[in-house]
């Protein structure tokens, strides 16, 4: 198809019309993420755990422990490089009415108590396998009685396999009858049984 001399090249226009209604597409979707904010919270299974009204702080904490071993003529060897869980400390606000900072409080308290684990989510990352270790309560003149300001600590939890917790040890065969796990060499069955009975 050609196009006549006088007429203006529509097709190309069509197209330029197309990739400008992408580019406002694509700058209405920045500008309403841009509104709504960078996620903050505290969260189980995607779930939110805890809703502050604000979070004013958040620090975290990577430490790495280096062991050291002493040598000879009183020197030290330094042999190897730990990393310690990590830990978090947030500090959160809470106002609106005195039902609604009690639930918060209670809430508070319940996953401070618990021993299931919560995601931590920030603009930077989210860390998971979190939990409490410590929580504090602060009411302030500045903010007034209504406004509730926390501290909580967090730490790490390493899961390692699945195991019960629970360790179960075999009694050897050759352990003696007297349940010290001691055997006596050149002990008679006769003296052995006395002395269970002693015990």
């Amino acid at each position: 198809m050609t196009i006549q001399s006088g007429y203006p090249a529509l097709l190309n226009r069509l197209g330029q019309a197309q990739s400008r209604v992408t580019l406002l597409a694509a700058d209405a979707v920045q500008s309403l993420a841009a509104f709504s904010g960078p996620q903050w919270g505290l969260f189980r299974n995607g779930q939110p755990v805890l809703c502050p009204d604000s979070i004013l702080a958040q620090e975290v904490r990577r430490l790495w422990q280096v062991c050291q071993a002493p040598v000879e003529q009183g020197g030290f060897q330094s042999c190897n490089k730990v990393a310690l869980p990590l830990e978090i400390r947030l500090r959160m606000t809470k106002g609106g009415s005195a039902a609604e900072r009690a639930a918060f409080l209670a809430a508070l308290d319940a996953l401070a108590a618990d021993t299931v684990t919560c995601d931590v989510a920030a603009p930077d990352g989210t860390y998971a396998g979190m939990t409490f270790t410590r929580t504090g309560l602060c009411r302030g003149g500045g903010g007034g009685a209504g406004l509730l300001t926390v501290e909580a600590e967090l730490a790490e939890v390493r899961v390692q396999g699945q195991g019960s917790g629970l360790v179960h040890v075999a009694v050897a065969a050759s352990a003696s009858p007297l349940g010290l796990g001691l055997r006596l060499p050149g002990l008679s069955q006769a003296a052995g049984s006395l002395l269970s009975l002693v015990t």
